[in-house]
């Protein structure tokens, strides 16, 4: 972005994604407390699971 002022379109298009693999991606579990408890998320889990099928 140094140089020249740029205008917001050209700088978004210029942006790249990168997608981490599963591997590269670390997960830190019950860090902090959870917003729902275990139970209630996976009951809607299970009953996302039989509405969308």
């Amino acid at each position: 972005m140094y140089g020249k002022p740029q205008d917001l379109q050209t700088v978004l298009q210029e942006q790249k994604t990168y997608y981490n693999s599963l591997k590269k991606q670390l997960v830190f579990e019950n860090t902090h407390e959870a917003i729902i408890d275990a139970d209630t998320w996976e009951r809607v889990q299970e009953l996302r699971k039989t509405n969308t099928a």
